[in-house]
Protein backbone atom coordinates (compact mmCIF):
# COMPACT_ATOMS: atom_id res chain seq x y z
CA UNK A 1 0.00 0.00 0.00
CA UNK A 2 1.24 3.62 -0.64
CA UNK A 3 0.92 4.46 2.83
CA UNK A 4 2.74 1.35 4.23
CA UNK A 5 5.95 2.76 1.60
CA UNK A 6 6.69 5.72 3.03
CA UNK A 7 8.48 3.32 5.64
CA UNK A 8 10.98 2.33 3.23
CA UNK A 9 13.11 5.63 3.54
CA UNK A 10 12.66 4.56 7.35
CA UNK A 11 13.82 1.00 6.52
CA UNK A 12 17.40 2.19 4.30
CA UNK A 13 18.23 4.39 7.05
CA UNK A 14 17.73 1.80 9.97
CA UNK A 15 19.65 -0.33 7.53
CA UNK A 16 22.49 1.91 6.68
CA UNK A 17 22.76 2.88 10.24
CA UNK A 18 23.35 -0.91 10.75
CA UNK A 19 26.17 -1.01 7.93
CA UNK A 20 27.98 1.41 9.19
CA UNK A 21 28.14 0.86 12.91
CA UNK A 22 30.26 -1.64 11.14
CA UNK A 23 32.97 -0.11 10.37
CA UNK A 24 33.24 2.73 13.00
CA UNK A 25 35.15 1.89 16.32
CA UNK A 26 32.24 0.80 19.54
CA UNK A 27 33.40 4.31 21.00
CA UNK A 28 31.63 5.99 17.91
CA UNK A 29 28.67 4.49 17.64
CA UNK A 30 27.01 5.68 20.23
CA UNK A 31 27.20 8.83 17.89
CA UNK A 32 25.60 7.71 15.10
CA UNK A 33 22.15 8.86 14.96
CA UNK A 34 19.48 9.11 12.31
CA UNK A 35 17.97 11.89 11.27
CA UNK A 36 14.27 11.75 10.35
CA UNK A 37 13.62 10.67 7.68
CA UNK A 38 16.86 10.45 5.78
CA UNK A 39 20.03 10.79 6.75
CA UNK A 40 22.66 9.56 8.90
CA UNK A 41 24.63 11.35 11.53
CA UNK A 42 27.89 10.96 13.29
CA UNK A 43 27.90 13.32 16.04
CA UNK A 44 26.78 16.85 14.48
CA UNK A 45 27.84 15.78 11.31
CA UNK A 46 26.04 14.14 8.02
CA UNK A 47 27.81 11.09 7.02
CA UNK A 48 24.98 9.15 4.46
CA UNK A 49 21.76 10.59 2.87
CA UNK A 50 18.71 8.80 1.79
CA UNK A 51 16.84 9.87 -1.51
CA UNK A 52 13.32 7.43 -2.26
CA UNK A 53 11.34 7.43 -5.53
CA UNK A 54 7.85 6.21 -6.05
CA UNK A 55 5.37 5.85 -8.21
CA UNK A 56 1.75 4.48 -7.08
CA UNK A 57 -1.72 3.94 -7.81
CA UNK A 58 -4.26 4.61 -5.23
CA UNK A 59 -4.45 1.40 -3.67
CA UNK A 60 -0.94 0.05 -4.99
CA UNK A 61 2.74 0.66 -5.59
CA UNK A 62 4.01 0.64 -8.73
CA UNK A 63 7.97 0.61 -7.93
CA UNK A 64 10.34 2.91 -5.58
CA UNK A 65 13.68 3.06 -5.88
CA UNK A 66 16.32 3.81 -3.04
CA UNK A 67 19.00 5.96 -3.31
CA UNK A 68 21.92 5.33 -0.68
CA UNK A 69 24.76 7.96 -0.53
CA UNK A 70 27.37 7.64 2.01
CA UNK A 71 31.04 9.49 2.03
CA UNK A 72 32.88 6.87 2.73
CA UNK A 73 36.75 8.21 1.64
CA UNK A 74 36.20 11.66 1.86
CA UNK A 75 39.45 13.96 3.29
CA UNK A 76 38.43 16.97 5.67
CA UNK A 77 39.99 18.96 2.75
CA UNK A 78 37.17 17.34 0.13
CA UNK A 79 35.00 19.48 1.73
CA UNK A 80 34.42 23.10 0.99
CA UNK A 81 35.31 24.96 3.99
CA UNK A 82 31.26 25.48 5.12
CA UNK A 83 31.06 21.86 4.66
CA UNK A 84 33.17 20.66 6.88
CA UNK A 85 31.35 22.05 9.46
CA UNK A 86 28.28 19.90 9.02
CA UNK A 87 29.37 16.62 7.09
CA UNK A 88 32.24 13.99 7.18
CA UNK A 89 33.02 10.16 6.26
CA UNK A 90 33.96 6.80 7.19
CA UNK A 91 37.07 7.54 6.66
CA UNK A 92 37.72 10.61 8.69
CA UNK A 93 35.73 8.90 11.50
CA UNK A 94 38.02 5.74 11.80
CA UNK A 95 41.45 7.16 10.24
CA UNK A 96 41.41 4.26 7.94
CA UNK A 97 40.48 3.53 3.92
CA UNK A 98 36.79 1.45 3.80
CA UNK A 99 37.09 -1.33 0.92
CA UNK A 100 33.85 0.16 -1.26
CA UNK A 101 32.74 -3.38 -2.42
CA UNK A 102 32.47 -4.36 1.54
CA UNK A 103 30.45 -1.38 2.39
CA UNK A 104 28.18 -1.85 -0.51
CA UNK A 105 27.62 -5.71 1.17
CA UNK A 106 27.36 -4.57 4.37
CA UNK A 107 24.80 -2.25 3.28
CA UNK A 108 22.93 -4.56 1.17
CA UNK A 109 22.78 -7.28 3.54
CA UNK A 110 21.39 -5.30 6.29
CA UNK A 111 18.28 -3.45 3.86
CA UNK A 112 17.27 -7.15 2.60
CA UNK A 113 17.40 -7.90 6.33
CA UNK A 114 15.27 -4.34 7.69
CA UNK A 115 13.22 -4.71 4.46
CA UNK A 116 12.09 -8.68 5.23
CA UNK A 117 11.07 -7.68 8.67
CA UNK A 118 9.12 -4.81 7.66
CA UNK A 119 7.35 -6.99 5.41
CA UNK A 120 6.80 -9.70 8.20
CA UNK A 121 6.48 -7.88 11.23
CA UNK A 122 5.11 -4.26 9.59
CA UNK A 123 6.54 -1.03 10.57
CA UNK A 124 6.94 -1.13 14.58
CA UNK A 125 10.29 -2.21 14.93
CA UNK A 126 11.84 0.24 12.06
CA UNK A 127 9.77 3.21 13.92
CA UNK A 128 10.65 2.14 17.01
CA UNK A 129 14.82 1.83 15.69
CA UNK A 130 14.49 5.30 14.57
CA UNK A 131 13.10 7.18 17.64
CA UNK A 132 15.73 5.30 19.80
CA UNK A 133 18.48 6.95 17.39
CA UNK A 134 17.31 9.62 16.93
CA UNK A 135 19.38 12.87 16.09
CA UNK A 136 16.46 14.58 16.22
CA UNK A 137 14.10 14.15 19.58
CA UNK A 138 14.38 16.91 21.91
CA UNK A 139 15.72 19.31 19.81
CA UNK A 140 14.06 22.45 18.78
CA UNK A 141 13.65 22.62 14.80
CA UNK A 142 11.99 24.46 12.11
CA UNK A 143 10.19 22.49 8.60
CA UNK A 144 7.83 25.17 6.39
CA UNK A 145 6.64 27.07 9.05
CA UNK A 146 6.36 24.27 12.20
CA UNK A 147 8.58 25.48 14.71
CA UNK A 148 9.20 23.40 18.32
CA UNK A 149 10.49 20.78 20.16
CA UNK A 150 10.71 17.39 17.68
CA UNK A 151 8.85 14.38 19.83
CA UNK A 152 9.25 11.08 18.28
CA UNK A 153 7.44 9.62 15.36
CA UNK A 154 3.30 8.63 14.87
CA UNK A 155 2.48 5.64 13.77
CA UNK A 156 2.95 6.43 10.05
CA UNK A 157 6.27 7.51 10.65
CA UNK A 158 5.99 11.07 10.73
CA UNK A 159 7.92 13.57 12.86
CA UNK A 160 6.25 15.04 16.01
CA UNK A 161 6.72 18.18 16.96
CA UNK A 162 5.11 19.92 19.81
CA UNK A 163 4.66 23.66 19.06
CA UNK A 164 5.59 26.08 21.92
CA UNK A 165 1.70 26.78 22.23
CA UNK A 166 2.17 23.00 23.50
CA UNK A 167 0.22 22.04 19.99
CA UNK A 168 1.46 18.74 18.37
CA UNK A 169 2.38 18.93 14.47
CA UNK A 170 2.83 15.84 12.09
CA UNK A 171 5.40 16.76 9.41
CA UNK A 172 5.06 14.58 6.88
CA UNK A 173 7.81 15.79 4.74
CA UNK A 174 10.08 18.57 4.34
CA UNK A 175 13.82 20.26 5.29
CA UNK A 176 14.25 19.88 8.93
CA UNK A 177 16.49 23.14 10.37
CA UNK A 178 17.64 22.52 13.84
CA UNK A 179 17.91 25.57 15.84
CA UNK A 180 20.71 26.44 18.05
Amino acid sequence: EPQRATFLTLVAASALYDAVSLFVPKKFVKELTVKWPNDLYAGDRKIAGILTEMESKTDHVQWVVVGIGIDLNAESSDFSPEVQKIASSLKILTGSEINRPEAAACLINAFEKRYTSFLENGSREVRQFVEEHSYLTGRRIRCDGVSGRATGLSEEGYLLVQTDSGQIQKILAGDITVEN
